[in-house]
């Protein structure tokens, strides 16, 4: 858990990277719906892969096909399994991971 002031920083560096431009926003279309219900078909159930983090990996996946990302940056530990699986190099920030 994190408090209240550690949180309206991180979300303040957040804000001011989007609006420096870091970030690649990227509108859901059709096939990451359906790229996400793929994934969730395949790893919902050894990997307890949830819908969420199926939109966020068929968007990733895409970025990396693209040449668009070369890593993942997650926290989520199923996220990071199944994107790992999925070829994707997997960075995790948290402690111990």
């Amino acid at each position: 858990m994190i408090d209240k002031a550690t949180l309206d920083q991180l979300r303040g560096l957040f804000f001011s990277d989007l609006a420096k431009g870091r970030f690649e926003v990227v509108l859901l279309a059709r096939r990451h719906f359906q790229n996400a219900e793929a994934l969730v078909r395949t790893h919902a159930v050894d990997y307890a892969l949830r819908t969420l983090e199926a939109m966020q990996l068929s968007v990733a996946l895409e970025l990396h096909r693209r040449g668009a990302a070369s890593d993942l940056v997650a926290s989520d530990k199923n996220l990071c399994n199944v994107a790992a699986l999925e070829g994707l190099t997997v960075i995790n920030p948290s402690p111990g991971s």
